[in-house]
Formats: C-alpha cells, sequence, structure tokens
C-alpha cells in the first residue's frame, strides 16, 4: 500500500508533466482530468506519505499529510472546475499550447503543495508562475498581454529574491526542510536580509500591495477559467509560503511586525477606494483580493510580533488560504453567470440568493482571522495589543463596501458569454459556494470563541451594507457626485506613461542627439588635427621619442617607480 501511495505522490506532479508533450495526449480527449487523478486519489485516501528523492533537485522530498491534503483538495477542485471552461466562446476547445501551459502551472501548483523542503517549493512555485504566464497570454488581446508582461516582470523579480533567501537559509543549516530552517534562520547573520527577501517575493507572487499591480490587470483581462484560478493559485499559494518560509513562532520581532501590520492597513484603505471607483465586476474582486491578502499580511506581522500568535497562524492559516481561494473562485463564477441579468428588474431568484451569499463570504472574509488566529484566555492581555484584533472590524466594513459594490456592478454591467454549458456552470458556481461555507463553518468549529467572533461582526457588516445600500440607492437616482475613475492597475498606468515617455526620450537621444553631438565632436577634432602647428609639434615629440637618451632616461624613471610601488 505504501509503494503504491508513494508511486502516486510522484505522479501529482510528474503526471501533468508527463502530458504537457502534445504528442503523449493526442488521443486523450480528458486529459487534465486524468491529470488530477493521483492527486485525487492522495486526498481520498487518509494517510501521511512522504518520499525523499535524493537525486532531484539536491536532494529534496514529497509528503502529505492533513494541512496539504486540505490544500492539495482545494487546488483538484479548482483545477477541474477550471478544465471545464477550457472552450472558447464559440464552444470548440483551445489550442494545445493553452493546454499544455494549463498542465505545466498545475504540476507547479501541485508539486509545491506536496514539497518538503524550500528547494522543492522554489522549484515548483517557479513553474507555477511561468506556466501562469502562458496562461496569461495564450490566444489573448492586447489587454491579456499587457497584464502577462506586467507580471512576467514581478515574477522574475519575485524568483530572484526568493533564490536569495533560499541561498541565505543553504548557507545556515545543511537541511532545507521547512521546520529545520525556521528553527535554524536566526542564527543566521543575514537573517533580517532573508526574511525581507522572503516577504518581498512572495508580496510580488501573491499581489500584495504595494506590490499589486499585475492583479487587477489580470483579473480584468483574463479568461474566465484563467480568472477563476487567480485567487486559489498565485494568490493562496504565495500566502501559503509565507506561512512556509517565515519563521512564525520562533523569533520576536517587534519593528518589522509592526511595520509589516502599518502595510497591511494600508492595503486595506488603498484596495477599498480604488476597488469602489471600478466599474468592472471581476476589477473589483481584484481589489477585494488586495484587501484580504493585506489582511493576511498584517496577521503576519502580528505573529512577527507576538510569538503566540505566530504558533498560532502557523497551524490554522491553512483554512484562510482555503477560504480566500475559494471565496474568489466562487465570486469569478458568479460574475460570469451574470449574463442573464439585464436589468436590475430582471434579477432571478436563484441568482438574486447566490450573487447575495457570495457577497456574504466575501464582506466575512476579515472574520475567518480572528476564527483562526484567537488565542486561548490566558493570552488575551497579549493579544488585546496586536493591531491585527483592533483593526480587524474595519477590514470588515472594507470588505463588505467592496460586497456592495460588487452586487451594484453585476446588476447593471454586461457580462461576458458563459462558454460552458449552463448546467455546468451553475453547477460549479454552487460546489465553490458550498465549498467556501463548508471552510468558514470547519473554522468556526476549530474557534474557540465563534458566537463572540460573529457578533463583533455583526456592527461593521451593517455599517458597510448600509453605506453601500445608501451609495447604490444614490447613483440609481443619479444623486452621486461625479468621482475621479481609477483604471484597473492604478498606479502602474500613471507609471507606464512615465515610462513610455522615458523610452521616447531615450530613443530620441539615440538615434537623433547622439549622432549629431558624435558628428560635432569628430568634425572638431579633425579641423583641430589638420591644424600645421599642432602637427608640427607631434612630428617634434615623435622624433625626440627616437633618441636613445631620452628612451633610456624614461625606462629608468619607470622602474625606479615600480621598485617604488612594490615596496
Amino acid at each position: 500500500m505504501n509503494t503504491a501511495l508513494n508511486i502516486f505522490l510522484l505522479l501529482v506532479p510528474g503526471l501533468p508533466l508527463l502530458l504537457v508533450f502534445p504528442l503523449l495526449r493526442l488521443r486523450m480527449s480528458w486529459t487534465c482530468y486524468l491529470a488530477l487523478l493521483p492527486a485525487a486519489i492522495l486526498v481520498a485516501v487518509p494517510t501521511v506519505v512522504s518520499i525523499e528523492i535524493p537525486w532531484l533537485l539536491f536532494g529534496t522530498g514529497l509528503g502529505i499529510d492533513g494541512v496539504s491534503r486540505l490544500l492539495l483538495a482545494m487546488s483538484v477542485l479548482l483545477w477541474a472546475v477550471a478544465a471545464t471552461r477550457l472552450h472558447t466562446h464559440a464552444g470548440e476547445t483551445t489550442g494545445k499550447h493553452f493546454v499544455s501551459f494549463f498542465l505545466l502551472a498545475m504540476a507547479g501548483n501541485l508539486g509545491l503543495i506536496v514539497s518538503t523542503d524550500v528547494i522543492g517549493f522554489f522549484t515548483f512555485s517557479t513553474l507555477m508562475g511561468y506556466g501562469f504566464y502562458g496562461l496569461l497570454v495564450a490566444d489573448g488581446n492586447a489587454a491579456a498581454r499587457r497584464a502577462g508582461r506586467v507580471y512576467l516582470g514581478f515574477l522574475i523579480v519575485a524568483d530572484l529574491a526568493l533564490l536569495e533567501a533560499l541561498l541565505i537559509a543553504a548557507t545556515t543549516t545543511t537541511d532545507l526542510g521547512f521546520e529545520a530552517i525556521r528553527n535554524l534562520i536566526g542564527q543566521s547573520p543575514a537573517s533580517g536580509f532573508y526574511l525581507s527577501m522572503v516577504l518581498a517575493g512572495f508580496a510580488l507572487k501573491a499581489g500584495a500591495w504595494p506590490l499589486h499591480f499585475w492583479l487587477p490587470l489580470a483579473f480584468r483581462s483574463a479568461r474566465p477559467a484563467v480568472a477563476l484560478l487567480l485567487g486559489g493559485v498565485p494568490v493562496a499559494i504565495a500566502l501559503l509560503g509565507m506561512v512556509r518560509w517565515l519563521p512564525l513562532g520562533e523569533l520576536a520581532l517587534t519593528d518589522l511586525g509592526v511595520a509589516i501590520q502599518w502595510v497591511g492597513l494600508t492595503a486595506a484603505i488603498y484596495g477599498t477606494v480604488a476597488g469602489l471607483r471600478q466599474f468592472h465586476p471581476q476589477t473589483v474582486l481584484a481589489y477585494a483580493g488586495i484587501v484580504v491578502t493585506g489582511l493576511f499580511v498584517a496577521t503576519l506581522g502580528s505573529g512577527l510580533e507576538w510569538p503566540i500568535i505566530g504558533s498560532s497562524i502557523k497551524e490554522t492559516a491553512h483554512l484562510f488560504i482555503l477560504y480566500s481561494g475559494f471565496m474568489l473562485a466562487a465570486l469569478v463564477s458568479g460574475s460570469v453567470l451574470a449574463d442573464k441579468i439585464k436589468t436590475r428588474h430582471a434579477l432571478h431568484a436563484p441568482l438574486l440568493a447566490g450573487h447575495a451569499a457570495g457577497a456574504l463570504l466575501l464582506a466575512l472574509a476579515p472574520a475567518m482571522v480572528l476564527f483562526l488566529c484567537w488565542i486561548p484566555a490566558d493570552a488575551g492581555p497579549l493579544v488585546a495589543d496586536s493591531g491585527m484584533v483592533a483593526l480587524w472590524p474595519w477590514w470588515t466594513l472594507c470588505t463588505s463596501l467592496l460586497a456592495v459594490r460588487w452586487l451594484y456592478l453585476l446588476t447593471y454591467h454586461q457580462q461576458e458569454a458563459v462558454s460552458a454549458p449552463m448546467p455546468v456552470a451553475w453547477v460549479v458556481w454552487g460546489v465553490l459556494l458550498a465549498a467556501t461555507v463548508a471552510t468558514g463553518l470547519l473554522a468556526a468549529v476549530w474557534s474557540d470563541d465563534p458566537t463572540g467572533v460573529v457578533a463583533d461582526a455583526c456592527w461593521p457588516l451593517v455599517v458597510g451594507i448600509l453605506i453601500g445600500s445608501s451609495a447604490w440607492w444614490l447613483a440609481a437616482n443619479n444623486r452621486l457626485p461625479a468621482l475621479p475613475v481609477i483604471p484597473p492597475g492604478d498606479l502602474w498606468s500613471i507609471l507606464g506613461r512615465w515610462l513610455s515617455r522615458s523610452n521616447r526620450w531615450a530613443m530620441s537621444m539615440g538615434h537623433q542627439v547622439l549622432p549629431r553631438w558624435r558628428a560635432a565632436v569628430l568634425a572638431t577634432a579633425d579641423r583641430l588635427l589638420q591644424v600645421r602647428a599642432w602637427q608640427k609639434a607631434l612630428d617634434a615629440g615623435e622624433r625626440s621619442l627616437q633618441s636613445w637618451t631620452l628612451a633610456v632616461t624614461l625606462l629608468l624613471l619607470l622602474g625606479i617607480v615600480i621598485a617604488l610601488l612594490s615596496n
């Protein structure tokens, strides 16, 4: 039995990699589902399995336990749902290149979940990132290619930062397992640099503020199958990387923890303001993701400030990652289904109930943090000093406002056509909503005080709904003042225009100004060389150097100088 499970463990990333080659899938109409079969079997078998592969990547390992089994279940479900959407708007299957990128990203995603050390995690994460870049740009329009270029640039910088962190870890210990690095990284003289590289690298991959520019662009331009994966693959897995690589519960880093909490708070404010000024539902979801990742980053900051919180986060953060991945996927599916809504009077009851449920799940996302990170009563005074606990109701207010904005845009905005058959789309949407609800209920069961958390979440939720509903009514009656539009990518648009102008200036300098300066300098040099006085002086100097007396004198002086310098 163990031998068979070890083989399935190897096939979790191995089978999708094999099926990447078109020759191996010519006669396989269910290639993407077949690639998920080993992972689905391991999810169904409740056994802890691990295997060491010393000949691969300087020695690496694969394993699955209770935590990784839940994350693997999320990935299997999301990839299976995305596979049902691998159709064009005309109903034809996608091209071979898209399926190859799909399988590459799938192999990286599944492989890093079952990796037991940083080398395997880094390798599979890189594979997943570049495969996902292919998904963004394959058969896409100009907007998709632009989002892909921004994502690729951020991905390269992120991998360089994580490689630096990996090298620091390798100089600290020969055991590159996650637990060993968390325990020993504090002994490294470069531990601060390690933490900075890990945070920067995974923040770039997750689209966390202020490194978020690729995320709204990708949500807005990606096809439905890819947009559905955005929350549960690049974003959720980057959050998982932070949890696995950071020494949560091992070190007390007060200054760094407080600074990270301020970054998370700023992300919540910025994401809310920018999200409320979007005019496409999926772009609002991108900024909701920025708020949620900001909340998660602030929670990690609390864990670095207070090790007792860090220990709790290390054990339970995977449920928040599950919740956010399922939630964003469910909201994207709901956005795609909203093409049935023509006016605000045409809301069908099931569709309205589903969209309201999705908006409520988004609004209650911050409550998940208190479910998962609530510390026993004996640590209450310590936790009360944490900014994460003090500010989480305001995060609930932010997500509530964005949820109402998303519902408003679903009513008034015409969505893209649903590529999959309507019954399949409804089933997919229902499964994702049910998975999100189940994750939230599981977190509530694990919480020490679920009733108190829900009660504390009521007032910011009600305030957010009241404010959002009032703005909805004012907008519907044309009484809301005109506010400036923030384009997807916000500051990146301004930066892009500045870079474009700089590029045009550099090109004009290279093609026009510098050649003119060069020609002028050469012309001046030619005129000076043609002056007879200069020619006579050069000829006299050349004749002087031909004298043996002068040459020997210069040689002796040179030898003296070399002797003095050598002493």
